[in-house]
């Protein structure tokens, strides 16, 4: 039985186990990543991407305002320039060139028109009017200038006078050379078409002057043509190179967005110009950008460093006070549930509601042990007492079938005091051999009585009262359980024959409980000095003793029935028997 109660508990826990699936430190830390880890996480990402939108809203705002200031005042050195090209119209120079009179007046009257309009425009270092297939040149003279434009001639004519620009060039010599932006129109007369060319060249410095005026540590600038041309760039190596940065096929006017170029996180900005198609760009590293946020980013790590020392911190703790104790209830549970009634947990480390958890688990594991033992002492008991009961029931059929052989004979021989004797004896005898180990109230009555007429033949100096409700007769009652109470008053009360007119008074009735009340008039005894005695015993009593009914009764019906016994020297005794009601099964 016990066995498979314990079967039962170990089952249990391992049912546990397999539903959970994980153990207490798992189910913590996975707790704390899902809601703590992993929130403080996601506010560290949020609070970057936070800073990183404003800082490229702010650096892309205030670069696309530098851009656009830009290209206001690069549109209005180009506004000139085209009002310059435009004049050779109003003075009617075009129209001059298309007559086919042509002199060395005419030629002088060209130059000097170039001169005054060079003269007239800040940033025009030379201009070249091609006629007739010669040249007219004013301002300063550049090598392989001609041959460098001869290449964009159809180009020129396709516009069909529109104001080309042409590619950013690099000219010698390098007391007058640089990188030169050239402005290129053909000229149409309103006879003729393509009566000339002319072409006017823009030192590319005094061009992008506010262009360069734009100053931001890491960044690189660049003005580029529709046909991906970078016309100009802070990186003089990159100037008249293709280059194409992602995303500057943009729709808007001017905006910034972020992409990667050349491998790196940038921030571009752009300004487009409808003037010229001209496209400006700033383009910076993000590490630059977020420089000015570095100290933030800093804090934040620090701040994320404490947070998840802390964490850590506090793992550690519950490690130490929670877990690792739970873990050793667990394994001391384990084992309990295994049979070891001996395992306690020791060493325990920890605090509140756990530690008292522990101590209430050795305590328990204690008590069920002690309990056990008792129970163990008790089933002893209880094969000891069945030993006894066997041992008094052995041969009785032979006892009482020559007690009846010698009832028989007195009644042949007419002793009636024989004959009385003798059957009382095969009652009683036959009362022990009766199988079951209780009896009717009538019949422990009975017992009683027969009881008494053998000891009235020993010692006549007594006698029995016995008054018993109906409503008791048929209750079930143990076997013998008052016989040894009727024998100390005979044996002890009046003192073996020694005390005459001795009475016992036996009252039984019921309410809630079995009430037995046995009284009599013996010499008493003091009760304190007698329950002192640990073993109780005289020759000339039962073999079970007064002793043993106290244990009977509290191991068959519990510690809410009892006997009680009041008694005092020569004041006589009473002891009151409280038992359960317990009816004849019919």
């Amino acid at each position: 039985m016990q066995n498979k109660y314990l079967l039962k508990i170990k089952n249990f826990y391992q049912k546990c186990s397999h539903i959970t699936g994980i153990g207490i430190r798992e189910c913590i830390i996975l707790s704390f990543i899902l809601l703590v880890i992993i929130p403080f996480l996601a506010l560290i990402a949020f609070s970057f991407k936070t800073f990183y939108n404003y800082a490229c809203k702010e650096s892309g705002t205030y670069m696309v305002t530098l851009l656009n200031s830009s290209k206001d005042q690069i549109n209005s050195m180009c506004t000139n320039y085209v009002e310059s090209a435009m004049t050779y119209y109003y003075n009617g120079t075009v129209e001059l060139m298309g007559k086919d009179v042509w002199s060395e007046d005419t030629d002088i009257k060209l130059k000097t028109q170039l001169e005054s309009t060079l003269n007239s425009y800040n940033g025009i270092s030379a201009m070249f009017l091609e006629i007739n297939g010669g040249i007219i040149h004013a301002g300063k003279n550049y090598q392989g200038f001609l041959d460098y434009v001869s290449k964009y001639k159809n180009q020129i004519v396709k516009a069909g006078g529109r104001k080309v620009w042409l590619p950013v060039k690099y000219f010698l010599p390098y007391s007058a050379g640089g990188y030169k932006f050239i402005m290129a129109s053909d000229l149409n007369s309103s006879t003729e078409k393509d009566v000339g060319k002319l072409y006017i060249v823009v030192d590319a410095e005094d061009m992008m002057e506010s262009f360069d005026k734009i100053e931001i540590s890491g960044a690189t600038t660049y003005l580029v043509d529709n046909s991906a041309n970078i016309m100009y760039s802070s990186n003089r190596k990159q100037i008249g190179q293709k280059y194409v940065i992602t995303g500057m096929d943009v729709p808007d006017t001017s905006g910034y967005y972020t992409s990667k170029i050349n491998g790196v996180n940038s921030l571009v900005a752009y300004c487009k110009s409808y003037k010229t198609n001209w496209t400006e760009f700033i383009v910076i590293p993000m590490n630059v950008v977020l420089k000015d946020f570095k100290p933030i980013e800093i804090c934040i790590i620090v701040i994320s460093g404490i947070y998840f020392l802390c964490l850590f911190v506090l793992i550690w703790i519950l490690e130490r006070n929670i877990i690792n104790p739970v873990r050793g209830l667990m394994e001391a549970m384990d084992s309990f549930a295994e049979g070891n009634f001996d395992i306690r947990v020791k060493n325990v480390v920890a605090v509140g509601e756990i530690k008292k958890l522990t101590h209430h688990f050795n305590f328990t594991i204690g008590r069920v042990k002690e309990l056990m033992e008792n129970f163990k002492a008790e089933e002893q008991e209880k094969n000891e007492f069945k030993l006894q009961a066997l041992a008094a029931q052995m041969s009785p059929h032979f006892i009482y079938n020559s007690l009846n052989t010698i009832k028989w004979m007195a009644v042949i021989n007419k002793q009636d005091n024989i004959r009385n004797l003798t059957e009382a004896l095969i009652q009683i005898l036959m009362n022990v051999s009766k199988r079951g180990n209780n009896n009717r109230i009538c019949d422990e009555i009975g017992l009683i009585q027969h009881y008494a007429v053998l000891q009235k033949a020993r010692f006549m100096n007594f006698d029995i009262d016995i008054q018993a409700e109906e409503a008791v007769k048929n209750l079930k009652i143990k076997k013998f359980l008052i016989q040894p109470i009727i024998e100390n008053s005979i044996i002890h009360g009046f003192s073996r024959g020694n005390k005459s007119d001795g009475h016992i008074k036996i009252k039984i009735f019921r309410d809630d409980k079995l009430h037995i009340i046995i009284e009599d008039n013996g010499k008493g005894f003091d009760v304190e000095e007698w329950l002192k005695k640990e073993n109780v015993t005289d020759n000339d009593h039962t073999n079970i003793g007064i002793q043993n009914i106290f244990q009977i009764i509290q191991l068959e019906y519990g510690e809410e029935y009892m006997i009680t016994i009041k008694s005092m020297p020569n004041e006589g005794t009473v002891v009151e028997y409280l038992l359960p009601i317990m009816e004849t099964e019919d």
